[in-house]
């Protein structure tokens, strides 16, 4: 709804603004400071980056152990780290599997408080 123009109109707009607001960076949430090494650009991320979202994990099941942890455990602390560093909101955005017989709904329940948000 809101402006009218319906589906590719609408699309162009989010990612106009997308194009405007964000800017993807290749790294790698493995290594320390994200596999960044320019000592420059990391300062001007750290100064200029408003919100970090994490969405990477593998979920392969064979992974060996230590894989495993490199990428699901070890990754987003450096995610967190990074963004710790530029003052910046992080979203962790994380895939879950449920197995189980339970029928119909299953209700989710928040199991910590809402994280504080770090003022700027």
């Amino acid at each position: 709804a809101g402006r009218g123009g319906g589906g590719e109109a609408a699309a162009g707009r989010f990612e106009g603004l997308l194009g405007e607001r964000v800017t993807v960076i290749e790294g790698d949430v493995r290594a320390m400071h994200l596999g960044i090494e320019d000592g420059k650009l990391l300062e001007v991320l750290w100064e200029r980056v408003d919100a970090v979202v994490h969405a990477a994990a593998s979920v392969r099941f064979e992974d060996a152990l230590d894989t495993a942890l490199e990428n699901n455990v070890v990754a987003p602390l450096h995610v967190a780290e990074f963004a710790t560093r530029a003052r910046a909101a992080m979203l962790h955005v994380s895939t879950v599997y449920v197995n189980g017989e339970v029928g119909g709904v299953v209700r989710e329940e928040v199991g910590c408080p809402r994280p504080q948000m770090v003022g700027r």
